[in-house]
């Protein structure tokens, strides 16, 4: 009876364990340049659902140790970091006026991805961004951009070889939730489609072939302002890339 009874507890003590590790780890896929995880369910919506491509990884920056974004770091002009079950991104010095961004790990040639967003300083003066092919050079890739406090946004691309492209001019939404409310923003980068949903609507889907590969990033630029926005439960769907491409050096300019 002893035997079975210490028999029992160990099994329910390694299920225990089992569940833990998959909620919380995230755990090389096999490819050199990005984790693969097992994913929240809740997550997943919209462009990572229709995704062509499976849902490699995912964050709810909940455990600081087994995340995949750079830990606390400081800088002259922002700090960046986990915190509260969060990430952040907090630019401290207002004259500070490019674009600040986190790489997301791995290289891919097709990547959807999603996160929830929430500005609690400097709504008035901030753009919130979601970029996705970004190459060596940090003016390349397409970024959707969101400008929360003027219900709009846009997508451009950034060829690194010309002046780039508008591919959708800024646009009312009605789709934004203003203020410091949180707002699920999506962007997608699939063979020559590039797409954007915000709060479960697809707002913009558009053509373009001249980037075929590269990083996703998430990031805000402020002007004139402090800046803080919490980001949340990010969900990533990709095709790896045989091509690499090294991480934002973050943040851009510093």
């Amino acid at each position: 009876m002893l035997i079975s009874a210490v028999s029992i507890l160990l099994i329910q003590l390694l299920v225990g364990l089992s569940l833990t590790v998959s909620r919380s780890s995230h755990l090389w896929s096999g490819h050199s340049d990005g984790p693969n995880s097992p994913i929240e369910p809740m997550f997943i919506t919209a462009a990572v659902a229709e995704a062509s491509v499976p849902v490699v990884w995912s964050d709810d920056f909940a455990d600081p140790a087994a995340g995949w974004l750079p830990s606390t770091r400081r800088t002259r002009t922002h700090q960046t970091g986990y915190a509260e079950g969060r990430y952040y991104i907090h630019k401290t010095d207002p004259d500070h006026s490019r674009l600040s961004a986190i790489s997301l790990p791995g290289t891919y040639d097709d990547v959807s991805f999603a996160v929830d967003a929430s500005i609690e300083r400097g709504v008035g003066n901030m753009i919130l961004v979601l970029s996705c092919r970004r190459q060596d050079d940090l003016d390349t890739g397409y970024r959707f951009w969101v400008d929360v406090a003027r219900g709009r946004f846009r997508i451009r691309r950034g060829s690194g070889i010309d002046s780039g492209a508008e591919l959708v001019s800024w646009e009312l939404t009605g789709a934004l939730r203003g203020g410091g409310a949180t707002n699920r923003l999506e962007l997608s980068c699939q063979g020559t489609t590039i797409s954007a949903t915000i709060n479960g609507v697809r707002v913009a889907d558009v053509q373009d072939d001249v980037l075929a590969y590269g990083r996703a990033a998430i990031g805000l630029q402020a002007t004139r302002s402090t800046a803080l926005v919490w980001f949340d439960n990010l969900a990533v769907a990709g095709r790896y890339s045989n091509e690499r491409v090294g991480p934002i050096v973050w943040p851009a300019g510093d």
